[in-house]
């Protein structure tokens, strides 16, 4: 195939755009720079850039929403609608970490986001497909398209399309989470909409480096297993339930890394006092019956990691991400 120069300048600019992207989301997270025209996107970015197949779709929703606009010299891209694919992100979001949380991981995916690229094509000459498209998008995630001549090749498949509500609250109230960054992802949309709740206004709280704080340790000291184990000697079965305990969500705070390393397997009231002194809000929010949250309690157990998993599971699938 042979190209005049101006075809192949703006064939090289395409190219370099592309890179652009990539190498912002994926490898540099350039996203968290408060000058960079993806900072309004960096919740969510955050949320899912770890997700290599999902950079294609990436690809298309920024060529969508910023009409592939590119300044080479000052390596930018101008958005037109930036609250409409934040909101296409987030659906986006929401399929993947309950996808992986209810069904494991496993799946080629890669091939899906072409097949979904395909549909949403099928809408682009629409006057209103901007702002039309995070519903679209959602119609498709959760399997709700009727299947025409049109769109039967193109459609999501019953295993790879978003769980069923009742599925997601009881995969997030009885089970571990699949990995960490599903848990740092739920726990940081927790934390923002308590924030939210309460405040009124949005005030992220900024950490150093964000770890993950399991409350009940890994490695049970003769203190906690003497708190866990409720009079009962400690045996093969106390040790299996522990495990099928310690990643639910219920058992997981987020804390600076310095806060998180000096805890270690520290006994309850030494772990209480120390959250007391974080801004920790995922540690204020109440959970019982009788409305305790961490802070509040004078030994957490199993029943509390429960309880504190299905009020979790409740808050994120009802109010936060907004599950029927």
């Amino acid at each position: 195939m042979n190209l005049d120069l101006d075809s192949y300048k703006k064939a090289c600019e395409r190219l370099g755009r592309y890179f652009y992207i990539y190498r912002l989301i994926t490898i540099e997270k350039g996203y968290l720079d408060r000058n960079s025209e993806f900072y309004p996107l960096a919740t969510t970015l955050a949320n899912i850039a770890h997700k290599d197949f999902l950079i294609i779709l990436l690809f298309y929703l920024v060529d969508v929403y910023s009409r592939e606009s590119w300044n080479p010299r000052e390596l930018r891209i101008s958005f037109s609608n930036l609250t409409s694919l934040e909101k296409c992100l987030f659906e986006v979001e929401k399929w993947i970490i309950f996808l992986v949380q209810v069904r494991g991981t496993g799946q080629s995916l890669t091939p899906l986001m072409i097949r979904l690229i395909k549909y949403l094509d099928a809408f682009s000459g629409l006057s209103n497909f901007l702002t039309e498209l995070p519903k679209i998008l959602q119609d498709w995630f959760s399997d709700k398209v009727s299947e025409n001549k049109e769109n039967e090749n193109l459609l999501i498949g019953t295993k790879e399309a978003l769980p069923l509500r009742v599925d997601i609250i009881n995969s997030l109230s009885n089970d571990n989470i699949q990995d960490n960054n599903i848990a740092q992802a739920l726990l940081s949309r927790l934390e923002n909409h308590w924030i939210t709740l309460n405040n009124k206004a949005t005030n992220k709280i900024t950490y150093t480096k964000p770890t993950l704080e399991h409350i009940m340790p890994n490695k049970l000291n003769s203190d906690w297993k003497d708190m866990l184990r409720d009079n009962k000697k400690w045996d093969q079965e106390l040790t299996d339930k522990h495990k099928s305990y310690s990643d639910r969500i219920g058992n997981y705070l987020i804390l600076d890394k310095p806060n998180n390393s000096e805890l270690g397997n520290s006994k309850w009231e030494n772990k209480k006092y120390s959250y007391s002194k974080t801004q920790s809000v995922l540690a204020r929010i109440p959970f019982t019956v009788a409305g305790e949250d961490l802070l509040k309690l004078d030994k957490f157990d199993f029943d509390s990691i429960k309880d504190r998993s299905a009020k979790f599971a409740k808050l994120l699938v009802d109010d936060i991400y907004g599950i029927k």
